[in-house]
């Protein structure tokens, strides 16, 4: 049981890992505006700095998200190493 108790320890640690990188990511993502050629009406952009406002806002959630599913599946996998009884 300890074998199992420290695979899952080692998976939960490194799952939290993978959170701390994607959470670093979601706040430095950056989406530049495209070029819109075509006929019709152009998208909405909302532009500062280069950078297109609402489409990095998307970027940032969706990277966010990755990042709350790695933190899960780290706490998930240490909340079961609790549940594992110590083989004495």
């Amino acid at each position: 049981m300890k074998t199992v108790k420290a695979a899952l320890s080692f998976a939960g640690a490194i799952f939290a890992l993978i959170a701390a990188g994607l959470w670093y990511q979601s706040s430095v993502v950056k989406v530049k505006p495209e070029d819109h050629k075509g006929e019709g009406m152009k998208d909405f952009q909302i532009i500062e700095n280069g950078n297109d406002i609402l489409n990095t806002a998307k970027a940032q959630a969706l990277w966010s998200k990755r990042a709350a599913l790695a933190a899960f599946l780290s706490a998930f996998f240490q909340g079961v190493v609790l549940l594992i009884p110590d083989s004495n």
